[in-house]
This record gives C-alpha cells, sequence and structure tokens, in this order.
C-alpha cells in the first residue's frame, strides 16, 4: 500500500481517476499570496511563535461564526471546538484519547484506507459491518446487521464508531436518517462515541441528501458524537487545517493530547485560514468548485449513460454528490493494472477493507481531473471494463 500511495508525481502523467484531490480549475495565487501577508502584517512574528493547543483564538472565534452556516450544522462554542491539523490528525487525537490501545471501534466498510490504519493503531480490535447500495445512493444496512452491531455493542469494549455519512470515501454513499437515528439510539444506549468525518456533504449535486440532519445535529445534548470537517475539500488540502466540535470535556482531553504531540497546528496556515475566512475566499472558492463538479459529475453519469457497455451501470454504487464512485469489475488488481496499460489510474478496492475483501471492486472519482479529459478518461473506464 505504501507503494501504492507513492505513485502521485507519476499519476499526473497519466489521466487520473484515482486520487482525490480537488479541482484545480479555479486558480486564486493571487489571493492566498494576499492572506499571507495580511495575516503577517496582523501578527507580526507572533505567528511564528507557541499558540493555544485548541488553535489560534481568533481562528476559533471566526469558525464558531462562519462554519454553522456553510457546513449546515448547528451552533457552536469555542470551548467546543479545537483546530487540527486536519481531520486524519483529529481522528488520531481522538483514537488515543478514546481508544488508547485498548478499546475497540466499529466501522461500516469498504472504509476510507487511511482512517483505518489511524483506528488500527490506537484500537485493540476493528469490527465492521459490510452495508451493500440499497440502490438510491445510501446504504443498506440489513435487520440482520442491526442485530449484529447490537451483538458487537454488548460486549462493552467498543467505545467509537467511524463514518462519513455523506458520500462516502470510497463507496459514494449516505446513510438515511432514519439509519442516523438507530446508530446514534445505539451508540448512546451503549455509551460508543460517534466520530462524524463530514468533508463531502457540501458536494449534494443531487439534492437528496438536502434536509438530512448530522448525527450532531441529532445528538441534541452534544454528548455521542465529535463532528470532524476541514477545509481540504474545498479546495485547500495543503493547508493541513481542520477542527473537531464535541463535548468541551471531552475536546479538553484531545487539546491535552494535542499540546504533548505537536503543540498547535500551523500558526502561519491558521492566520491564513483565518483570513481567507475574513475576505470570504473560501465561501467564493466553493461556489467555482461545487460548480465544476456538478459539471463534471454530470458528464461522468451521461457518458457511462451513452455507453455501448450498458450492463456498466449494473456495477456502480449510486451517486448522488461527492468525490467518488464504487464500482464491481470482478478482479480490482487485474482492472487497475489494464487500465494503467492504458494510460489511466483508478485505484483497487482491496485496500479499502479491514475485515472483509474488495478485491472485485475500484474507486473511481472525478474530482480532479480537467473537464477537458474527462470524457477521455470515462471511456478508457469503460474500455477497460469491456476488456476484463
Amino acid at each position: 500500500m505504501t507503494e501504492l500511495h507513492n505513485n502521485y508525481d507519476s499519476d499526473r502523467r497519466m489521466l487520473s481517476l484515482g486520487w482525490g484531490y480537488t479541482d484545480e480549475s479555479y486558480v486564486i495565487d493571487n489571493e492566498l499570496l494576499q492572506s499571507l501577508e495580511r495575516a503577517l502584517k496582523k501578527y507580526g512574528y507572533g505567528i511564528l511563535q507557541y499558540e493555544n493547543c485548541y488553535g489560534l483564538q481568533n481562528l476559533r472565534e471566526k469558525i464558531v461564526k462562519w462554519a454553522p452556516e456553510f457546513y449546515k450544522i448547528p451552533q457552536f462554542s469555542t470551548e467546543s471546538l479545537i483546530i487540527t491539523s486536519g481531520i486524519t490528525a483529529g481522528l488520531d487525537l481522538v483514537g488515543r484519547n478514546i481508544l488508547g490501545g485498548k478499546y475497540d471501534a466499529l466501522i461500516i466498510e469498504p472504509c476510507y484506507d487511511t482512517a483505518i490504519r489511524s483506528i488500527q493503531q490506537n484500537s485493540n480490535q476493528i469490527f465492521s459491518i459490510n452495508a451493500s447500495d440499497n440502490g438510491d445512493g445510501f446504504i443498506k444496512i440489513t435487520t440482520d446487521q442491526w442485530n449484529e452491531i447490537r451483538i458487537i455493542f454488548s460486549k462493552g469494549t467498543v467505545k467509537l464508531l467511524y463514518i462519513v455519512p455523506n458520500y462516502s470515501n470510497p463507496s459514494g454513499l449516505s446513510i438515511s436518517q432514519e439509519d442516523k437515528i438507530k446508530l446514534l439510539s445505539l451508540c448512546k444506549e451503549f455509551s460508543v462515541t460517534i466520530f462524524e468525518d463530514d468533508p463531502y456533504a457540501l458536494y449534494d449535486y443531487s439534492g437528496k441528501n438536502n434536509g438530512i440532519k448530522t448525527f450532531y445535529e441529532l445528538d441534541t445534548n452534544h454528548e455521542s458524537v465529535i463532528y470532524a470537517n476541514s477545509f481540504s475539500k474545498i479546495g485547500f488540502p495543503g493547508l493541513r487545517i481542520g477542527f473537531l466540535v464535541g463535548n468541551p470535556q471531552v475536546i479538553a482531553k484531545i487539546s491535552e493530547i494535542q499540546k504533548y504531540s505537536i503543540s498547535s497546528p500551523n500558526l502561519l496556515t491558521q492566520g491564513i485560514v483565518e483570513d481567507m475566512i475574513d475576505a470570504g475566499i473560501f465561501t467564493k472558492v466553493f461556489k467555482h468548485r461545487f460548480s465544476a463538479m456538478k459539471n463534471k459529475y454530470i458528464n461522468f453519469i451521461a457518458t457511462l449513460n451513452e455507453s455501448e457497455v450498458a450492463s456498466i451501470n449494473q456495477y456502480i454504487s449510486g451517486i448522488n454528490g461527492g468525490f467518488y464512485a464504487w464500482i464491481n469489475v470482478k478482479n480490482g488488481t487485474k482492472f487497475t493494472d489494464l487500465a494503467r496499460e492504458n494510460g489511466l489510474v483508478v485505484i483497487p478496492g482491496k485496500i479499502y477493507g479491514c475485515n472483509y475483501n474488495f478485491e472485485e471492486y475500484i474507486r473511481v472519482t472525478f474530482s480532479q481531473i480537467p473537464s477537458k479529459d474527462l470524457e477521455i478518461a470515462t471511456n478508457k473506464l469503460i474500455r477497460t471494463f469491456m476488456t476484463i
């Protein structure tokens, strides 16, 4: 897997439906430079000093005011918020606090590979269920699986549920509000904390997820959910800035771990993010990126629908938003190799499994590829599908 994740440079020389980079069609180099200059002017040498382990206070106050409307989440206080070096770093902090190598976690497979590895490092054991597509872009959890979750929780060793509730990486599937309520109820009954990793909710192209509440909103006393988001999927993963929102007592414990590991996330990039919020840059950039992504989504689906291989749609998870599509190709490793021979990058599904084997699948994404290349890449995908 390490070798696979070191192919970024070579992949850029091919047509890529592989890596989940953000769309690069809207460039704001001058505005980024101006934000950096304003941050340096505002803070001077202080921005190169140490800072509170919760993160830059001014940025926290800005996020408290800005994030609820932008991300469609309930209001929260600065005491409920900690700045992290992205969602992955936040998951590690939560895992170290809640699991500590002694307790177990539950995930829904297929699951984001980086999250699996992070949880493996911090847990005693990972339990999982393999949830399929209900045919409408939502996860199908069967009666037997609900019973299985209850049995797993009743062991008393599971303390964390990790989930990407909207347009999950890699499946592209979401979880319905009805199932969210059931899961939250079970987690409350057995004192399990939900880590809600929610960067893709912004990219709702079909409107089918409109009005579905976050776990954090459904958890009205905010005792059982840690909500995680970042600025990466808006278009700035290199800033490495994210945030967690949760119960203030839990956030305080997480801040202690952050204090004695990295002190605080990079202050210079925190200052840039603060200025970008003030200047309305994130809102403006997201408007352009959403439009570009939705158009690519429409064109991707249209090319598949017009394909001479009509049956290919039978093997693709329902796509209503987000970055990803999950495709059953019978042999993911062979398909990946054949695609690469044809100048196309896709990701083998096997890296997204923990207790289940997804060798039959691949993950594709239309997030980064330029619009002018998308039809060519999609046709390469179809041709590879025909030959396997």
